[in-house]
């Protein structure tokens, strides 16, 4: 009888209970995500920030806010990668120039007297011509598949082709460079001779580089398109080092023209990013580390990554690369 009463004596009270539990957290978030979805909106949209070991609180979203994000960060995607080509485009330019350079520097304090010696000159210059033929090919390729989401009138890819095309009709080294292009893929190597210039003004061009006309004679001229043949036969030779800085101050040319054409939606796509993260934090929570869209709760692959940290890259690159190339006193033969 002892122990059924020392029992019953520490049994708390329900009313007990209810008046030492204290009162549940209040966080705007887990409002948001208690709440149902307002009327029309699918139910499961939502923003979460986080890992999966730690994830962070739910904002619902509504599909249209998902589908604005998922397009904005196509775009975003699209815009690193065009930077990221020119880049890459420059930096074989940049390789040949410096090996030309270094050339030119060689002739003036070295003798040069041994086929091996060059040898390995032709060597280092055909590869970084090849190298640059190959990038320009590839960029002109690729950058007419980007921005396809892109809301344009006409749309990316046909002003990409026509910007090319107006630089082909334009200039008759832009013409050759894309025709060596495809001359070297079929049938020879592009440099052919190197040669001091009695006309440069500086030490940097004391050398340069040429293609013959007769090396294509010789192996075809497959690469070479029947009007540009035409035009190839009043010329023996061919100043590759004068040619590719034409060439690339085209190429610099169109870029710059199609990184204006895109720079609206570019920069509104960049604007959703940073407002939904706004949105998020204002919500309810400092940080949005690992902010992600998803379209489902039980669909966790069907997520979009919310993060602009990446995208500083591409707008690092745009300052970087702001102007067309000016060749200015890289064309003294021009006078």
């Amino acid at each position: 009888m002892r122990h059924n009463k020392l029992h019953t004596s520490v049994v708390p009270t329900e009313r007990a209970l209810n008046m030492s539990a204290k009162p549940p957290a209040t966080n705007r978030l887990a409002e948001f995500a208690a709440q149902e979805p307002r009327l029309g909106e699918p139910a499961g949209f939502c923003l979460q920030a986080g890992t999966g070991l730690s994830p962070a609180e739910v904002l619902p979203i509504t599909e249209t806010e998902f589908n604005e994000i998922k397009h904005a960060r196509s775009l975003l995607v699209d815009a690193l990668a065009f930077e990221q080509k020119y880049e890459l485009l420059l930096a074989n330019w940049f390789a040949l120039e410096a090996c030309a350079t270094s050339i030119s520097l060689s002739s003036r304090v070295e003798s040069w007297t041994s086929y091996g010696r060059s040898s390995e000159t032709m060597n280092a210059l055909n590869r970084h011509v090849m190298n640059l033929l190959s990038t320009a090919r590839s960029y002109i390729d690729q950058v007419k598949r980007d921005f396809s989401v892109a809301p344009l009138s006409p749309p990316f890819k046909t002003q990409a082709e026509t910007a090319f095309s107006a630089q082909f009709d334009a200039s008759f080294a832009y013409r050759f460079m894309e025709g060596l292009r495809n001359q070297v893929q079929h049938s020879c190597l592009p440099v052919h001779r190197v040669s001091p210039l009695h006309t440069a003004q500086t030490w940097a061009d004391a050398m340069t580089f040429y293609s013959l006309l007769s090396e294509f004679e010789g192996g075809g001229h497959r690469g070479f398109n029947a009007k540009v043949w035409k035009e190839l036969q009043a010329h023996d030779s061919f100043d590759l080092r004068l040619f590719a800085r034409l060439y690339i101050s085209s190429l610099s040319a169109v870029h710059i023209t199609l990184r204006n054409i895109v720079a609206e939606p570019v920069a509104a796509a960049r604007g959703t990013f940073e407002r939904t993260i706004d949105r998020y934090k204002v919500a309810g929570t400092s940080s949005a580390v690992g902010l992600r869209a998803y379209a489902a709760e039980s669909l966790r692959e069907n997520s979009i990554p919310v993060l602009i940290d990446w995208d500083e890259i591409r707008i690092t690159l745009a300052k970087k690369n702001a102007r067309p190339i000016d060749l200015g006193q890289l064309l003294p033969r021009l006078a």
